[in-house]
């Protein structure tokens, strides 16, 4: 997520907020007004981020919870939800409106150790939910998705059915894509739990490194992971819904991708979309990476088979975080631009690549030997 800082004052603890530039606003309780400085009376706002520093004489006039001198404060956008907190000064913009990329993060706990991971794994807050329920207040409710991510989201248990809820009555129209290794929906009541919702928009996306048990279960680092994962697919096929296939590309697994492709083929024909994902080396992946790393060029022969598989098989297919110059021409209309912004980049070298609007870029820190390989057109 984007995160901004500055010198908070006027509070402790944290604040949650939509974002406004207009001191003229509806002074709602949860408003927070951004300014380059601060020369009026601001009274009713929930907070104020400033970009110039303000003195000492002047922050005690104000009274209202500040953060000044921050950084980069264009970044902000109208309608943005940002999380501060009033100990450190870091703001987090938890979801911004002008992109199509947002999630919430259910839970910071897991129950995989998944080897090529991105994601900083902690010990889950207790306030997470009530955070989580004041920011899907917030979102904007014409936005087209929203990602519910973790750690794992479905050990919070009956608490993921009370977000669900609360996006199912504030955000009706919008895609909840709910990112789960499935292994918890093993368990056919909980499954009822939520069917019991009756959430036409909810997708469940869900992993699939492997068509074999040891592959795996390997991957995820956990014994049976493939098995509870399967039967959790078919709880969720036999009431009737909708889930995605996600399959990250590594040195472990793409030898066998066309084989994973007639797996789900063959076994999951009730899923709707297959999404083949380029590495992201970040967390485990980054400790993992002399393991984990190939090279798209070497296994670019073995996706362009899995996909064109199951697009004959008429299986919706995509693939997420690869370059355009990497992979062949025939698999280009399958690509995707899938990568957040905030950590999306690309290289100098590709400033003047002919298709670089249609590449999904690198993410923000790639390996030396991935900058080696890109071409520009």
């Amino acid at each position: 997520m984007r995160q901004l800082k500055g010198i908070p004052v006027n509070l402790r603890g944290n604040i949650i907020g939509k974002i406004t530039r207009d001191v003229t606003a509806k002074k709602e309780k949860n408003i927070i007004l951004v300014a380059k400085s601060v020369d009026r009376d601001t009274r009713g706002f929930r907070a104020i981020l400033c970009e110039a520093k303000i003195d000492e004489i002047k922050v005690k006039q104000i009274r209202t919870p500040m953060v000044h001198s921050v950084h980069n404060i264009e970044d902000l956008s109208e309608g943005d939800v940002v999380k501060v907190d009033m100990e450190s000064g870091d703001i987090i913009v938890v979801y911004e409106i002008k992109s199509i990329h947002n999630s919430i993060i259910a839970s910071t706990v897991c129950n995989c150790r998944c080897i090529m991971c991105p994601q900083a794994l902690a010990d889950d807050s207790p306030e997470s939910l009530k955070s989580n329920l004041e920011i899907i207040q917030l979102i904007d409710k014409d936005t087209p998705a929203i990602g519910i991510t973790g750690g794992e989201p479905t050990l919070l248990g009956d608490r993921l059915i009370r977000l669900l809820e609360e996006c199912q009555k504030r955000l009706p129209k919008t895609q909840i894509q709910m990112l789960t290794n499935g292994i918890l929906l093993s368990n056919l009541e909980y499954v009822k739990k939520i069917v019991r919702l009756r959430m036409n928009n909810l997708l469940f996306c869900i992993p699939l490194y492997a068509d074999i048990d040891r592959e795996h279960d390997f991957i995820m680092q956990r014994n049976r992971a493939f098995e509870d994962t399967i039967l959790g697919l078919y709880n969720l096929a036999a009431r009737k819904q909708l889930v995605e296939i996600r399959i990250v590309v590594m040195s472990l697994n793409y030898r066998r991708l066309v084989r994973i492709a007639e797996f789900i083929y063959r076994n999951l024909p009730f899923v709707i979309h297959v999404a083949f994902m380029g590495l992201e080396v970040e967390g485990q992946a980054r400790k993992y990476i002399q393991r984990l790393w190939a090279s798209p060029v070497e296994y670019a022969p073995f996706l362009r088979e899995a996909v064109i598989h199951l697009s004959r098989r008429n299986i919706d297919v995509s693939i997420y975080n690869e370059q355009l110059c990497l992979m062949p021409r025939e698999i280009w209309s399958f690509m995707r631009k899938s990568i957040s912004e905030w950590k999306n980049t690309y290289l100098e070298k590709c400033r003047w690549c002919k298709v670089k609007n249609d590449c999904a870029g690198l993410f923000a820190h790639p390996t030396d030997e991935h900058k080696c390989l890109v071409k520009p057109f």
